[in-house]
């Protein structure tokens, strides 16, 4: 948070979001929420409506998971798909801790328990062999049907 927060003040130096980041170098890292009550809410609300939000939380997002999970996969020489996996464990894992996550250990993780996306997307395009995700793709997540036509 406090990295996104860091990238949308570079965008966007008057924000409402800037006077937190003390408060968030300070609570970095643990899970304390001190300085962060409903006035860093109310900010997070606004500041989330503005196109320069959504951009440092996509940068961070592909800073911190997408880039290092790809990377990662294509070095292991997998192909969409695996890529894909490699992303889905570093956003729920982190990327250092990833490589050794397997379904089994997540549902051992409270917050993790609910794996359906591994079997009614991942697991679904490795059965059909789709390794390099080639359209068009179905899939369901937690009850909701996706589809990519092209």
């Amino acid at each position: 948070m406090l990295e996104v927060v860091r990238g949308f003040t570079r965008a966007k130096p008057h924000n409402g979001l800037r006077r937190f980041i003390p408060a968030l170098r300070r609570v970095n890292g643990s899970a304390s929420h001190a300085g962060l009550g409903n006035r860093f809410v109310a900010a997070w609300r606004r500041a989330s409506k503005t196109r320069a939000m959504r951009r440092a939380q996509d940068a961070e997002r592909d800073r911190v998971y997408f880039r290092p999970a790809v990377k990662l996969a294509k070095a292991d020489g997998l192909r969409a798909l695996g890529q894909f996996a490699y992303y889905d464990a570093a956003v729920v894992h982190g990327f250092e801790g990833m490589r050794g996550v397997r379904v089994v250990e997540m549902h051992k993780e409270v917050a993790h328990d609910d794996v359906s996306r591994i079997e009614t997307a991942q697991r679904r395009f490795l059965r059909e062999g789709n390794l390099d995700l080639n359209a068009p793709l179905r899939w369901s997540v937690y009850g909701d049907d996706y589809s990519i036509l092209r």
